[in-house]
């Protein structure tokens, strides 16, 4: 199959753009965790639907998208395993969203792809007026 430059850099443009809007970062507040991997309650995880990134400590530390439901807290990796976007939360619908369409489950499994690997999953432990996230 033979493409044209022209046809081919109109393509290239074209997906680089759909990518750069599809993949905004999740407008969540950051904040970072404290050496023993903990932090107080931000107001944002005071009620059920709320969701915060957190900056875990050390080299190579992740980000990790934190959120609270109506039976606890749960925390997955910030980003998507297939385009690297930035994950929310969805109250509604109980799930993690990806801007290009993948959905998972809250333990990280993938509900509905392009995204075929599944999240890393983290604990978000509970422990009088602190969040420690463990994994």
């Amino acid at each position: 199959m033979n493409i044209s430059r022209r046809h081919f850099l109109a393509g290239a443009c074209a997906c680089a753009g759909a990518a750069a809007l599809g993949c905004a970062p999740n407008p969540a507040r950051s904040l970072d965790a404290g050496a023993d991997r903990s932090l107080p309650i931000p107001e944002e995880l005071a009620k059920p639907g709320g969701q915060v990134k957190v900056r875990l400590p050390g080299a190579g530390g992740e980000t990790v998208l934190v959120w609270r439901t109506d039976i606890g807290f749960g925390a997955v990796a910030l980003t998507c395993p297939h385009c690297g976007g930035e994950l929310r939360y969805d109250a509604v619908t109980a799930r993690v969203l990806c801007p290009l369409g993948s959905k998972f489950a809250l333990d990280g499994t993938v509900v509905q792809g392009p995204a075929k690997r599944a999240l890393r999953a983290y604990v978000a432990d509970l422990q009088g007026d602190r969040l420690r996230i463990l994994g």
